[in-house]
């Protein structure tokens, strides 16, 4: 379904990939290896990339088994932003993570060895890199926390 989405948008594979941050390897083992379940995060960013509707993001997930919750508020964000039109992951893993306060992403850097780095004009960041790395990490920590009292409140 994947590369069909992606000869409709008109892109080139190497072009989906790269712009979904995904290396060549993992695009080749989704597009060749039966059993291989790619992760929901990297399945968003295959439908972000090729800017996939909100109709076909979802019944992209739906073939690998997943869906996007309203009570989970970083399916709610992504669904935003690609109803939006809005199609960077960058911008997208950064609203991710401003749901974060200051001293919660301190501690969350700390604790998975992510440093903010200086860039080119010497102002203080995460590379794209270590943000996509938090979000993923946090995604799945999420995922783990669902149970209990999260688990009953829509709302949490």
């Amino acid at each position: 379904m994947l590369l069909k989405l992606i000869d409709k948008k008109g892109i080139t594979e190497a072009q989906c990939y790269h712009r979904a941050n995904v290396s060549k390897q993992t695009f080749w083992k989704i597009m060749n290896n039966d059993n291989y379940r790619p992760s929901k995060p990297t399945v968003i960013s295959f439908a972000v990339a090729p800017e996939l509707t909100w109709e076909e993001t979802e019944s992209l997930l739906r073939t690998v088994g997943f869906s996007m919750s309203h009570s989970n508020k970083f399916d709610l964000i992504i669904e935003f932003y690609i109803r939006s039109g809005c199609y960077d992951l960058f911008e997208i893993d950064a609203a991710l993570l401003l749901e974060l306060d200051k001293q919660t992403l301190q501690e969350k850097c700390r604790q998975y060895d992510i440093s903010p780095q200086r860039n080119e004009v010497g102002d203080w960041g995460l590379s794209r890199y270590n943000l996509r790395k938090l979000h993923n990490t946090l995604y799945y920590e999420d995922k783990k926390n669902v149970g209990g009292r999260r688990g009953d409140d829509p709302w949490a």
